[in-house]
């Protein structure tokens, strides 16, 4: 049996997606700690399970 290398398309055809964000910058800021958000808010997350 032969393998196939990717993913098979209709007629050569090649799909794509287009995708734009709002760009605010706030992913990019840090606290004092470093942390970006998302971190920040795990952190709080875990402590808070590790404290109990």
């Amino acid at each position: 049996m032969k393998a196939r290398n990717g993913p098979s398309t209709i007629s050569g055809a090649i799909p794509s997606v287009s995708v734009s964000y709002a760009a605010t910058g706030s992913s990019t800021k840090s606290n004092e700690l470093g942390m970006r958000p998302m971190q920040e808010r795990a952190y709080e997350k875990l402590g808070a399970k590790v404290g109990a």
